[in-house]
């Protein structure tokens, strides 16, 4: 006897097969998020990585160090020592450490404000690590402000992010 048997898939579990794909896309969707919320926590994260390394840098290299917070073109950059300034080198690049929110993947993420106890930019001027505020390459005392100490950013209608750096540790966190 010759018998074949025909084997296909039933329209009742290709529904349920189509419906499982459904829900599982919807669940990466909402894990996602937009690409403007991935891009907004990108750049948070990349501020706060940035303030790490500052801080790191003076610790080991045992330099006065200083992020330059320039609101009005959207970027920092970290520089080192006293008068004459120099801008670091990033150990990614390889170039000047130079932030700049007008061009690249983050394009478009706004500098709102930053203030470290009444200081635009944050400093690192002792081996412990602990901030202090600079004006104009000018630095307070170490752990110059009582109160965390913040830069925010925005990007389009989004909800603005916080990066906050607390007096005497130096710990960073995003709100």
């Amino acid at each position: 006897m010759n018998i074949s048997k025909k084997v296909a898939f039933s329209v009742i579990e290709i529904v349920v097969v189509l419906a499982v794909m459904v829900i599982l896309a919807a669940v990466a969707m909402v894990k996602l998020g937009t690409y403007d919320n991935m891009k907004l926590d990108a750049a948070a994260r990349k501020v706060a990585s940035d303030i790490r390394y500052a801080q790191r840098y003076t610790m080991t290299q045992m330099q006065r160090v200083w992020i330059d917070f320039d609101l009005v073109n959207e970027r920092y950059s970290i520089k080192e020592g006293v008068s004459p300034f120099n801008v670091i080198t990033d150990p990614l690049t390889k170039g000047s450490f130079v932030v700049d929110f007008n061009s690249g993947e983050l394009k478009g993420v706004k500098i709102n404000t930053s203030n470290f106890g009444g200081r635009e930019d944050l400093g690192f001027s002792d081996s412990l690590g602990r901030p202090c505020g600079v004006q104009l390459g000018t630095f307070d005392a170490p752990s110059s402000f009582t109160t965390p100490g913040s830069v925010s950013i925005s990007y389009k209608t989004l909800p603005q992010k916080t990066i906050s750096v607390e007096p005497e540790t130096g710990e960073v966190s995003i709100q």
